[in-house]
């Protein structure tokens, strides 16, 4: 089963908290995030069928 929210950049919402720093944005932009070679970054939770503790998974999508 997978489960994604998807929610628009500026959008109102009370179910958003928590949300991560940006981390490929700043204001203003630097030289180097605007030269890096990542396109962005995919982030994943996932949990055994009996566990308790969900485990991270961080994948950063490259050019």
């Amino acid at each position: 089963t997978a489960l994604y929210e998807l929610v628009s950049a500026g959008a109102e919402t009370t179910l958003v908290r928590n949300v991560d720093p940006l981390r490929y944005q700043a204001v203003p932009t630097s030289t180097a995030a605007a030269n890096s070679e990542e396109w962005g970054l995919v982030k994943l939770r996932y949990k055994e069928p009996r566990g308790r503790k969900s485990q991270l998974l961080e994948q950063p999508i490259v050019h």
